[in-house]
């Protein structure tokens, strides 16, 4: 039998594991969370307890239970060494993990833009969110180089279907 060793490094894992908020083990029936990505985290909350998964395209055991989405991010890429299309998503929506079932987590695409006016004397204000499968907002997103995709441009069109002006959007 091999011996366990925890050196400096691991210790100092565990410590900000610690702090970064209180989690618990799995006890009881468990069930099992899936999401269609290479490579993903996921951050669920239950109460004031939170637990965050790793995975890619296996399911992960979760203990049953019902849980707040919290924080995503999915990669197009297993590799972490490779650069590739990132999402990162921030949940409202509530999942339910029943014992010896498998919840697919829907996340991500498709992703739809929301876009809202608001009109302030002769001048409107544009504003986009992207809007992941489950109706969370997306916070940051990447292309496969890795970089955030270029800014929107929305065009505004009169009823006859021509483009009367073009609004380009920035990030912020």
């Amino acid at each position: 039998m091999g011996k366990i060793c925890i050196g400096c490094c691991a210790l100092a894992a565990v410590v900000a594991a610690l702090a970064a908020g209180p989690v618990f083990a799995a006890e009881g029936e468990t069930g099992k969370i899936s999401i269609n990505a290479a490579r993903w985290t996921c951050t669920l909350v239950k109460g004031t307890k939170r637990l965050k998964f790793t995975g890619d395209t296996d399911p992960v055991d979760v203990p049953a239970g019902s849980y707040k989405v919290q924080v995503y991010q999915i990669w197009a890429e297993a590799d972490p060494a490779k650069r590739g299309g990132m999402i990162q998503g921030r949940g409202s929506r509530t999942i339910e993990v029943k014992a010896g079932e498998t919840t697919a987590l829907a996340v991500a695409g498709p992703l739809q833009a929301k876009v809202t006016t608001t009109q302030k004397g002769g001048k409107v204000a544009f504003s986009l969110q992207l809007i992941d499968a489950a109706g969370g907002t997306v916070q940051v997103s990447a292309n496969a180089s890795g970089k955030r995709p270029a800014p929107p441009k929305i065009d505004v069109i009169d009823a006859s279907g021509k483009v009367v002006y073009t609004a380009a959007l920035a990030y912020g």
